[in-house]
């Protein structure tokens, strides 16, 4: 396990991603004034590009504001971050030319999203609560594909690890499901048993991950005083004990095994995503605020004002 420090220069850094970009995979560090693209192979910074701005219209006269970025996906040759929606439409900004882009939302409010990556795509997933959830192409639909979601349902994550693309996780009052973004019907269902489990809405998911080898869909959530649990769509379920409540978690796949990596104060936690077993745990030299996984068998962590990556060579039964 060597960790490397990406970028030592003190940088107000409050988000980090990581996206296919170029030649290979990169992370974004996003901060208040500008979105700092890293190489994930070296740590050489590839470019500082200007946060999105946008002037918003009120009563009280023209409003700049930057937006806040809430997910980034490969596009090509670069890579897309999601921004805010407005008026029909859900604000994209390409990171490696610093310009706009804009897909329509014909009819979806676009409150909850989420972007997939897939060979087909990416995708865009919109809408829920009211809404149904609908799939869109990054060129825009007039006529996009309605999931076939209870009512109430709404997007939740990314599903990562699978060789034919991303699934989208949807979440309703009875757990989560996992949707191929062409397909209207759900591939995996992951119930969320009453007991011992809490209320579903207490579960909030963090992370999920395909098992190829179990053709299962596994989910990370964290409940409040409890810690963390498993689900996977195959009935399994297993409580993590921890004595912090996490919020950051990525999913890195080391020798084709999928793991959870879970902040948890001042460490990250290596979790087995097929049984819940806790592996090992790596410290870091402060509270860790943001976690991804650019690679494999790598985590680059949020620390303080520093992006760290790990790379995890093997793994302890």
């Amino acid at each position: 396990m060597n960790p490397e420090l990406f970028f030592s220069r003190r940088s107000p850094y409050e988000k980090v991603f990581s996206a296919a970009f170029g030649d290979g995979h990169a992370v974004i560090g996003a901060t208040w004034e500008s979105d700092v693209v890293l190489s994930a192979e070296n740590g050489r910074r590839l470019g500082r590009y200007p946060r999105p701005e946008v002037t918003v219209e009120d009563g009280f006269g023209a409003d700049p504001r930057k937006y806040e970025i809430w997910d980034v996906v490969a596009y090509g040759d670069t890579a897309l971050a999601m921004t805010g929606h407005e008026r029909g439409k859900q604000n994209m900004w390409d990171i490696g030319i610093g310009e706009w882009y804009a897909i329509p939302l014909p009819g979806v409010s676009g409150r909850n999203r989420l972007v997939l990556d897939h060979p087909d795509g990416p995708f865009l997933i919109a809408g829920g609560g009211q809404q149904p959830v609908s799939v869109f192409t990054f060129a825009g639909d007039d006529h996009p594909t309605i999931l076939n979601c209870p009512p109430g349902a709404s997007p939740a994550l990314r599903v990562m690890g699978r060789a034919d693309g991303e699934l989208a996780l949807i979440r309703d009052e009875n757990g989560f499901s996992a949707f191929e973004p062409t397909r209207p019907a759900a591939l995996h269902c992951v119930a969320t048993p009453a007991d011992p489990l809490p209320y579903p809405t207490d579960l909030v998911p963090l992370a999920s991950v395909f098992l190829p080898d179990r053709e299962e869909v596994s989910v990370l959530c964290s409940v409040r005083a409890q810690g963390a649990w498993v689900l996977t769509s195959g009935g399994f379920f297993a409580r993590v004990p921890m004595k912090l409540t996490p919020f950051h978690a990525s999913v890195p796949m080391i020798g084709g095994v999928a793991y959870f990596a879970v902040a948890l104060g001042d460490q990250v936690l290596l979790i087995d995503a097929a049984d819940g077993r806790t592996h090992m745990a790596i410290p870091f030299l402060g509270p860790v605020r943001g976690l991804t996984s650019p690679g494999d068998a790598s985590v680059c962590a949020l620390v303080a004002d520093e992006l760290v990556v790990v790379e995890i060579e093997s793994v302890p039964a």
